[in-house]
């Protein structure tokens, strides 16, 4: 944790030594979150049939993708992020946002947070109100990095808002609701409020690479985003069809049978795909008929692979 602080306080300090948010560098150990998806996973969960599904392996990013996850009722969430600061901010402040304010509060106080209005001393109170309903790595976390953002900006006549040198994809708009089953309306975010008190999310770092190593569980439902995109980075490579296939069989290993793997969600609809991500061979002709799923009420699709 103390790295993870340290790291955070030399990212803030950079961005307001030039007075300005930057995006960063991205799928760093220690590089800014996402705070909310960018994607419809409301749409593509719609299709799941959760009964019997108790045991979820996801990546982290925003957190929304295991808030969605526990709305839906499954008790126990597994997340990943080759990202570490993912977990203070998703498991941290967002999931202390949730256990404190009613819905209607979350949506005025996220707005506030976000907002490029928002002064130094706005944060640090909205933050350090939430401090008793983190666990306690993450109050100790959180109120670090206040402490540092306030003592580093407070002289300043224009300051830096924290979230924004913290997260990218923030929004003063309601637009993260679209994509969210437990923000479309008061029932659904009390509904997530009560699960989140019984529900068990936990947190690893790891590469995406490397989830056949790290988890051993067997899981009913697995969410990869769209973290295959960016697998070529790492390999130096392109992704070809036998390589997906390998990656999947070893994902086979730790779901159970009748299991669900969501391998990428794709931000334009499949047909009309020359390639299905970054760094790919791959076409949509390649893939069998199960493979694929389209969204009726989105432009996206999702590549779907059933565990045989």
């Amino acid at each position: 944790m103390e790295r993870c602080i340290a790291s955070a306080k030399r990212l803030i300090a950079e961005q307001v030594s030039r007075n300005r948010a930057s995006y960063g560098i991205s799928f760093n150990t220690y590089n800014k979150s996402y705070c909310w998806t960018n994607e419809n996973i409301k749409g593509y969960l719609n299709l799941v049939d959760f009964n019997g599904k108790e045991n979820a392996l996801s990546v982290l990013a925003s957190g929304d993708h295991a808030f969605n996850l526990v709305y839906n009722g499954i008790k126990n969430v597994d997340t990943f992020d080759v990202n570490r600061l993912t977990e203070y901010i998703a498991l941290g402040l967002k999931r202390a946002m949730i256990l404190k304010y009613s819905y209607q509060d979350f949506l005025i106080v996220m707005k506030n947070l976000c907002s490029y209005d928002s002064k130094v001393e706005c944060i640090y109170e909205i933050i350090e109100g939430l401090l008793p309903y983190m666990e306690e790595k993450h109050s100790k976390f959180w109120q670090e990095i206040i402490k540092f953002n306030y003592i580093i900006q407070k002289e300043n006549s224009t300051n830096i808002n924290l979230i924004h040198m913290l997260t990218v994809n923030f929004t003063e708009s309601y637009d993260y609701i679209r994509g969210n089953s437990y923000l479309k309306n008061e029932e659904a975010y009390n509904k997530l409020k009560l699960d989140l008190l019984n529900a068990k999310i936990n947190f690893k770092n790891v590469n995406a690479l490397d989830l056949s190593q790290e988890f051993n569980g067997k899981y009913d439902l697995v969410l990869l985003s769209n973290i295959l995109d960016y697998f070529g980075h790492y390999w130096g490579s392109y992704w070809d069809y036998e390589t997906l296939k390998n990656y999947t069989e070893k994902l086979e290993n730790i779901t159970n049978k009748d299991a669900i793997i969501f391998l990428n969600y794709l931000f334009v609809h499949p047909q009309y795909a020359v390639t299905l991500f970054d760094d790919s061979t791959i076409k949509t002709d390649d893939l069998e008929t199960e493979e694929i799923i389209t969204l009726d009420d989105d432009s996206s699709g999702v590549i779907l692979k059933r565990v045989k």
